[in-house]
């Protein structure tokens, strides 16, 4: 299967509890639903799908996740390694992000009691970014750009280069502190590489926009559906009773 994955970088998000790094204020933006399994943001309405994964293999040259998940797939669909296409043939969103990885969650009684999973527009996936990305407008989002949220438009990431030389993902450090009981089990990771997103590239409808969490950018140059990429399920809403 055709790639776009470059160096796959997992890094570890979060402490016990929730954090709101962004606002300061004493009500969370970004919190653990009680579910364990999804994070809800108070400013934008949305619940996010947390991640699972593996530690970095130390010994791989450039440094990346054990087995990344590419060619046959992992079992647990939540895993940060798992990679899809956005399309099978080039435009239609007929992929197996749309036909097995949505399926699987969408399938009743649904990923944490809900069946309306989907793949984030652009502009939510600039909502948990860090980086320069978060200002760059779209056609096919209209909110792209906006900034609502007040992201930061520089990468810095929460964890020094005494604990890891690789460098943190480019993602909110409130959402990435969030849903993780043990720093080293990583049951909020996010790869530091290419996420998909559902809007179209207008002048070329074989390419969509996601989101580079290594660089906090978001582009479409490189987002050719029938390539893989990761990717992190959204809803909106509030958190499951």
């Amino acid at each position: 299967m055709r790639s776009i994955l470059g160096a796959v970088l997992v890094l570890v998000v979060g402490v016990i509890g929730c954090s709101d790094s962004d606002t300061g204020s004493s009500t969370p933006r970004f919190a653990v639903c009680d579910d364990g399994l999804t994070v809800a943001d108070t400013a934008t309405g949305l619940v996010w799908e947390l991640k699972t994964g593996e530690s970095l293999d130390p010994g791989a040259t450039p440094p990346r996740p054990k087995n990344v998940c590419e060619t046959a797939g992992c079992p647990d669909p939540h895993d940060v390694k798992n990679v899809y296409n956005w399309s099978a043939a080039g435009t239609n969103p007929d992929g197996n992000v749309f036909t097995d990885f949505l399926v699987m969650l969408n399938t009743a009684p649904g990923f944490a009691a809900q069946t309306d999973w989907r793949i984030p527009a652009i502009s939510e996936l600039q909502s948990i970014m860090v980086g320069p990305g978060v200002l760059t407008p779209t056609t096919t989002d209209p909110l792209a750009g906006e900034n609502p949220t007040a992201q930061p438009e520089v990468c810095e990431g929460p964890w020094g280069p005494e604990l890891f030389l690789y460098g943190p993902p480019c993602i909110d450090p409130g959402f990435a502190a969030v849903g993780d009981s043990d720093p080293m089990v990583f049951d909020n990771a996010t790869a530091e590489n290419s996420y998909w997103s559902m809007s179209d590239d207008a002048m070329d409808t074989t390419k969509a926009w996601s989101g580079f969490f290594g660089s906090g950018q978001i582009s479409s140059v490189a987002g050719d559906k029938v390539l893989d990429s990761f990717v992190r399920a959204v809803r909106t809403g509030l958190c499951s009773p």
